[in-house]
């Protein structure tokens, strides 16, 4: 089971891990990580989803799996539900990119679509991403 995080992330396997290796299969066999450094958006979204907005309340760390685990599922159920009321969502872009784009390292999410299973997502998220102009 897993979510799409706001800068695509995949159980907190962030995007900027990437940097860290010269290959895409060395960076696949990577099975976790403890304390692993969140992006500033990963912040963001936990402040946002979880902690009523308080930013100040977030770890700026988390345990982690890595591709070396996920990438291996033999089925897998993913959510996007990232819609705030009101117009406002969280998770539009991520859905878009995780879906139209790669898999790319760079983009953790993008690795999913290529996995069996099943992606659970609110209408609203799949768009059109075209801001109110009202």
């Amino acid at each position: 089971m897993y979510g799409i995080g706001r800068a695509f992330h995949i159980a907190f396997w962030e995007p900027h891990f990437a940097e860290e290796f010269a290959t895409d299969e060395e960076w696949k066999a990577q099975d976790h990580r403890i304390a692993a450094k969140l992006h500033p958006l990963t912040i963001e979204q936990n402040a946002i989803t979880s902690f009523k907005s308080r930013t100040t309340l977030v770890s700026t760390r988390a345990n982690t799996i890595g591709p070396g685990l996920f990438l291996k599922a033999d089925y897998a159920i993913g959510g996007a539900d990232g819609a705030l009321g009101r117009g406002m969502m969280w998770q539009g872009m991520s859905l878009s990119v995780t879906l139209k784009y790669g898999p790319d390292i760079w983009i953790p999410s993008s690795f999913m679509p290529t996995l069996p299973g099943v992606l659970f997502f609110l209408k609203e998220l799949a768009g059109p991403l075209e801001p109110e102009l009202n």
